[in-house]
């Protein structure tokens, strides 16, 4: 077969060589384009689904997921009251703040939010965060002063804890407009698992003193914290309350019993509902408190009245 041969002679240009010898101009793009080649394309409805995602998924909400859905956000609802609670006295506040802190983000990322596996409202070690800066920030004597009749907007606890929340709400914002998300991709397993194991230690340490019922116990910050938690917890051992350790036990033993036998076991017979257990805990033992006078007889410290909101 004969080979075919081409010969081509041209000459080469660069771009600048191009646009110099054809008199290419850059065409100027004023305001009045740039506003008209946006607004062209402005879509005011999709546009309204990304800045109101609840806009999205409403119309395609399916009927069958209803009941489903109800059931769960009440037993969510159920367990988060206790926990709620505890959470606000792990942060050093008043009961009431948790159940706050629990609804209104929960609420709100429902109509607001884009993912539907996220996990809204308060978390242990942030709680406890919160209550380490009220602790170091605000003598123990201030809020020992204060009556059950102070609004909580007068609060100075209250008052420092919504100027944190502010703060953090400002830089969190900076963050996401510098997209600083991409750095968590760098973020070994080794590094979260041990944050998330040093963060249970803090927790736990925290937790001791009210489980023994110890007092006089000062809150302790900074480098070498747990040591110290630990060196205050032992030389305070002997002043242990019998009657909140016998408490605490019960409660603790009950509340694991129930969670992992009797829970799947019900899950198993009966229904796919789990039982309650925390709120059950915290009824009867408030019953109990209650009518046992444990404040007075047994020098316990209880929650006492929690406001309504």
């Amino acid at each position: 077969m004969e080979e075919i041969q081409f010969d081509i002679s041209r000459k080469v240009y660069s771009q600048e060589q191009f646009d110099k010898e054809y008199r290419y101009e850059k065409p100027v793009k004023t305001w009045r384009s740039f506003l008209e080649g946006h607004i062209s394309k402005f879509n005011f409805w999709e546009q309204s689904k990304i800045w109101f995602p609840f806009l999205d998924w409403i119309p395609k909400y399916r009927a069958n997921c209803l009941i489903p859905d109800i059931l769960a956000g009440f037993t969510v609802a159920i367990m988060n009251v206790p926990q709620a609670m505890a959470y606000g006295s792990l942060a050093s506040l008043p009961p009431v703040i948790g159940l706050y802190t629990s609804f209104l983000p929960s609420l709100l990322y429902a109509f607001f939010g884009t993912c539907m596996h996220t996990s809204m409202g308060m978390f242990a070690l942030a709680a406890l965060m919160v209550g380490n800066v009220v602790n170091r920030e605000i003598p123990h004597e201030t809020i020992a002063n204060l009556t059950e009749d102070t609004p909580l907007a007068d609060r100075p606890d209250v008052q420092l804890v919504v100027t944190l929340t502010f703060l953090v709400g400002c830089v969190m914002v900076v963050m996401c407009l510098l997209q600083i998300h991409v750095f968590a991709s760098y973020l070994s397993d080794s590094l979260i698992s041990g944050f998330t194991t040093a963060a249970g230690i803090h927790v736990l340490l925290s937790q001791i003193p009210l489980l023994l019922g110890l007092t006089g116990i000062k809150e302790r910050s900074g480098f070498l914290k747990v040591y110290y938690t630990l060196y205050d917890i032992f030389s305070h051992i002997s002043r242990t309350n019998l009657a909140v350790l016998v408490l605490s036990g019960i409660c603790v033993i009950a509340l694991y019993i129930g969670k992992n036998y009797m829970n799947p076991e019900i899950k198993k017979r009966l229904c796919s509902l789990p039982v309650p257990l925390e709120l059950i805990t915290v009824v009867i033992t408030t019953v109990l408190s209650q009518f046992c006078h444990f404040e007075s007889k047994y020098n316990m410290v209880i929650v006492d009245k929690i406001e309504t909101g």
